[in-house]
C-alpha cells in the first residue's frame, strides 16, 4: 500500500517520538511517503530515510509562521493551526495526489488537516490522527494557568472547540 503521511514537523528521537514509531510500524509492510513542513533552511531527514521511500519538504520560516499567527488572532483558527498555515505546503500535497498512486493519506495532528482540504472531495481514505483532544487540553489548561493567561488560553479552547467540531464534520475517519 502506498500511504501519504501528512506531519507538520519532522520526527526525531526526542521529538514527535510517536509519529516516528508509526511510520517505523506502516514501513515494515507499505511504501511511504512522508510530506512535513521544516523552519530549517537545511533540515536533517536522514532518519526518516530509513522508512520512507520518498520524502518531502516544505520550508517556512519562524518569522511566516509569526506572521500567519498575527493575522489569525482575530479569526476562529486556533494559533497552532495558525502557526502552521502555508499554501506552498497544500500545492505540494495536491500536487502528489495528482502525481502519485497513493492509496491512503494518515494526517497526524489536527493543524495538518488544513493541507488536503476537505476529505470528502478525495477519493482516498484519509485518517486523521489527532493524538489528542486539543478543546480538551485547552479546557484543563485554562484551569491550572494563572489568571493573567487565562483569557489566552480560554481564546484558544473556544477556537479548538469550533474547529475540532469542523473536522470531526468532515473527516469520516
Amino acid at each position: 500500500m502506498n500511504i501519504l503521511f501528512i506531519i507538520p514537523s519532522l520526527p526525531n528521537q526526542l521529538n514527535r517520538v510517536r509519529a516516528l514509531q508509526i511510520l517505523r510500524a506502516l514501513a515494515r509492510e507499505h511504501d511511504i511517503h512522508v510530506i512535513s513542513l521544516t523552519s530549517e533552511l537545511q533540515p536533517d531527514s536522514s532518519l526518516l530515510e530509513h522508512y520512507c521511500t520518498r520524502i518531502t519538504l516544505v520550508h517556512q520560516s519562524f518569522l511566516r509562521s509569526l506572521v500567519e499567527c498575527a493575522c489569525a488572532v482575530f479569526s476562529f483558527t486556533p494559533l497552532e493551526v495558525a502557526y502552521c498555515r502555508n499554501s506552498r505546503m497544500k500545492r505540494a500535497v495536491q500536487k502528489i495526489l495528482d502525481r502519485e498512486h497513493i492509496d491512503l493519506i494518515y494526517v497526524k495532528r489536527l493543524r495538518s488537516a488544513q493541507f488536503i482540504g476537505d476529505p470528502r472531495a478525495i477519493r482516498i481514505p484519509v485518517i486523521l490522527d489527532t493524538t489528542d483532544a486539543m478543546s480538551l487540553f485547552y479546557e484543563h489548561l485554562f484551569r491550572a494557568v494563572p489568571w493573567h493567561r487565562k483569557l489566552f488560553i480560554w481564546s484558544e479552547w473556544v477556537r479548538y472547540r469550533r474547529y475540532e467540531e469542523k473536522l470531526f464534520r468532515i473527516f469520516p475517519h
